[in-house]
């Protein structure tokens, strides 16, 4: 039995295991990212398309049609957070911004169920 190389092994494989989480860290970092902008984007077109409305620009039906006919455009999908870590990683990313944000707005911000959210928020406590 040779307990350098068992303890190079275990280091290699403990460094293998932080290399793979941390490299998972930042694909999420990312995602989380680009659906902040992404929906950021989906509530200008939104913003835009309710002003048009409002000024009589466009009609009614035009409006709704729109909105029907392009869903991806103006509206996001709601989802749960299934991984407690997730929230860190957005608390991470609203640190890296330098901004305050409600609850509210962050739910907004990453397309996440409010209720959800808390409930996740509350585990941590």
């Amino acid at each position: 039995m040779n307990i350098n190389k068992e303890l190079q092994e275990a280091k290699r494989a403990n460094f293998y295991e932080l290399y793979n989480n941390y490299q998972n860290y930042l694909s999420k970092k990312e995602l989380f990212y680009v659906k902040a902008i992404k929906n950021l984007v989906i509530k200008n077109n939104f913003l835009k398309l309710s002003l048009y409305h409002a000024e009589k620009q466009i009609s009614n039906k035009k409006f709704f049609n729109e909105i029907k006919n392009n869903s991806e455009k103006y509206a996001v999908t709601i989802n749960n957070l299934n991984d407690i870590n997730d929230i860190l990683i957005i608390d991470d990313l609203i640190r890296n911004m330098g901004l305050d944000f409600t609850i509210d707005e962050v739910s907004e911000l990453f397309s996440l169920d409010l209720n959800n959210l808390e409930d996740k928020l509350s585990n941590l406590k």
